[in-house]
């Protein structure tokens, strides 16, 4: 039992590196073309400081990847923006406004806070609402006006009222469809998260999580997506477990050694 548990271990170790130098390939093609490769972090339903968001924001002061929280402006606090402000890396997106489940008992598929199970104008008037108390508590300096809707959900018809709510930008996830969601609002989304929610939040493995990278990154090299759009990180810090902080700890590094990765932040992402 314990030689079949040793061989186990081994060829997890040896999988684990395999898919490392996988990523450190694809980046080395991005040399080989005269191409670097653009990255940039997004960690979502931050709302006040504590242990896991200290250790988020070390982690980027560290490696010296911008982040962008994605914060829930109904219970934001002081706390946060202090801790906001003393991290030069740090900005803030809106997250939604409550971060409400609005489907609930409804027959509709998944959780929206951003959908039409509201009157349009209720669901505005909280966008709206949000990006305020925001900009109170962050200051122009860190707050990009960025709408996160929760559970990457939002009613196509809201999306058209963004831009003349004051919003710049959208994102959501995987590769995305054009550079502007509509008129005035550009989008860029996220593309490898390294949780599996199913079952409680854990996660989902150093191979798969790091072959949404390289997908992404793969297509963009050659075409297939818009490679002008950053290959985007997602995490949420409040769930982390040690396997997901170690994935995060160990890609920050990689990147921020390999010459052809660079991330960019919020501010450049959404605000070119």
């Amino acid at each position: 039992m314990e030689r079949m548990e040793s061989v186990e271990s081994f060829s997890k170790v040896g999988s684990e590196n395999g898919a490392w130098e996988s990523l450190r390939n694809e980046l080395n093609n991005w040399t080989k073309q005269g191409k670097k490769a653009s990255f940039w972090w997004r960690d979502d339903d931050a709302t006040t400081t504590g242990p896991q968001l200290s250790r988020l924001l070390a982690l980027s002061k560290t490696y010296e990847a911008p982040i962008g929280l994605a914060v829930i402006p109904a219970f934001a606090d002081s706390q946060l923006a202090e801790a906001v402000h003393l991290n030069e890396y740090a900005y803030v997106l809106q997250h939604g406004y409550a971060h409400t489940n609005h489907a609930s008992g409804m027959n509709v598929q998944g959780a929206w806070e951003l959908g039409l199970q509201r009157p349009l104008g209720v669901v505005l008037a909280e966008l709206e609402k949000g990006k305020s108390l925001l900009r109170g508590l962050f200051q122009e300096d860190r707050f990009v006006p960025v709408a996160v809707p929760p559970w990457n959900r939002i009613d196509p018809l809201i999306v058209e009222h963004l831009a003349g709510l004051g919003f710049v930008g959208l994102s959501t996830g995987e590769a995305r469809y054009a550079k502007e969601a509509a008129p005035g609002l550009n989008l860029v989304n996220v593309h490898c998260d390294p949780i599996k929610w199913k079952g409680g939040a854990h996660f989902t493995g150093t191979e798969k999580s790091i072959s949404f990278l390289t997908d992404h990154l793969s297509a963009r090299r050659k075409g297939l997506v818009d490679s002008e759009e950053p290959t985007g990180f997602i995490t949420h810090h409040a769930v982390h477990d040690d396997a997901i902080w170690d994935f995060s700890e160990k890609l920050l590094s990689v990147l921020h050694e390999h010459s052809a990765a660079y991330f960019v932040s919020p501010k450049e992402a959404f605000l070119p």
